[in-house]
């Protein structure tokens, strides 16, 4: 583990002292997933990115409603 201060601190069972675990459902809100958007349902253009989490980097745009909306202050995470 390579941190500012990793050199001075004190690990236990490899983790540093003042850390503790936590499972990542006790950190996170899961959110539901909305609607599910096939290819073919999408444009080239739109109000909206569908993110495709597999091969590509997006699967096109849509014009309705967002179902998640992030922003600095509201991360989301896919």
């Amino acid at each position: 583990m390579r941190f500012p201060g990793y050199e001075n601190t004190k690990f236990i069972k490899g983790i540093p002292e003042a850390w503790e675990v936590k499972r990542v459902g006790d950190l996170v809100n899961r959110l539901q997933a909305g609607h599910f958007y096939r290819e073919e349902e999408l444009y080239e253009e739109g109000e909206v990115i569908v993110i495709d989490q597999s091969t590509k980097k997006y699967m096109g745009f849509h014009n309705e409603e967002p179902t998640h909306i992030a922003d600095i202050d509201n991360p989301i995470i896919l």
